[in-house]
């Protein structure tokens, strides 16, 4: 589990890696927890 306070942006050369599935938050599967504002860009990697 990932928290941010504040805002987060992914650039196009970047890649953010996510587990899912999974019943137990941030054990089993990820959580990216963004208290402002979220801008993703680039690579989404899913596992």
């Amino acid at each position: 589990m990932t928290t941010i306070e504040g805002d987060y942006q992914q650039t196009a050369e970047a890649t953010l890696a996510i587990e899912l599935g999974g019943l137990l938050r941030g054990t089993e599967y990820d959580v990216l927890d963004v208290s402002g504002t979220l801008n993703l860009a680039g690579t989404l990697q899913v596992t």
